[in-house]
């Protein structure tokens, strides 16, 4: 398998093989251990313990090459099965915030099952593409472990798609229990298992786990959790 490095900045490495999910997730690149991410990238580390400009370098990567690295499938199957769970639960006017929202992928599905959610994102960078931002009420720009621009209880919902997997602060978790009303719904997608200590975290920020699923592809070349928790 070659690899061929596509950041300047940090050690992130693509590799040259299309469909590359059926190689093992652990890749010695000369006397270097490298970790697949998604189904062509490599990192010299887990997700999780990625500093933050390394994360927006990898995102910005996953948004350039997005046709070839994300399994668009398993990426839309999670989203559209987190939103026919929440359809049942809410009818009309609701406030959502998409966090991590990257360059609005979910946005336009989010808004086909809640048109007249009042739908606001926030990323920690400003993404390369912007015109799937455009069905946001509001679009903000804030670093980890900046406070949340949202008032106490503003949320009806919350929904984090394809970010929990990288490292989350106690802050940031804590601000997310803040913004969200009580008995509001927060939902989050894990791949790993060392993604689930996250779940510790969230329980002693409030929330308590409401329902869980496992997502798998028709082809099982996608596979992952996905939870329901209640902000109580």
């Amino acid at each position: 398998m070659k690899l061929t490095k596509i950041s300047n900045r940090f050690d992130i490495f693509i590799s040259e093989e299309k469909n590359d999910r059926k190689n093992k997730p652990i890749y010695l690149n000369g006397n270097k251990v490298y970790y697949r991410f998604m189904g062509r990238f490599y990192i010299p580390d887990h997700v999780y313990k990625l500093s933050p400009p390394f994360v927006k370098e990898l995102n910005n990567l996953r948004e350039k090459y997005a046709l070839t690295v994300i399994d668009k499938e398993f990426n839309d199957k999670v989203i559209v099965d987190a939103l026919d769970n929440l359809k049942h639960k809410y009818k009309g006017h609701i406030k959502l915030l998409d966090f991590g929202c990257g360059y609005g992928y979910a946005g336009g599905l989010i808004k086909s099952v809640f048109p007249d959610s009042a739908l606001f994102g926030i990323d920690i960078r400003k993404p390369l593409e912007r015109k799937l931002l455009q069905c946001y009420s509001d679009f903000t720009i804030k670093s980890i472990d900046a406070r949340l621009p949202y008032a106490v209880n503003f949320f009806d919902i919350i929904v984090s798609f394809f970010v929990f997997h990288f490292y989350i602060s106690d802050f940031q978790i804590k601000e997310l229990s803040r913004v969200i009303k009580p008995n509001g719904t927060l939902f989050v997608n894990l791949i790993n298992s060392a993604d689930f200590e996250v779940l510790n975290r969230l329980n002693e920020a409030g929330f308590t786990i409401s329902e869980q699923t496992e997502i798998v592809t028709k082809n099982n070349s996608g596979r992952g959790y996905f939870y329901c928790l209640t902000n109580t």
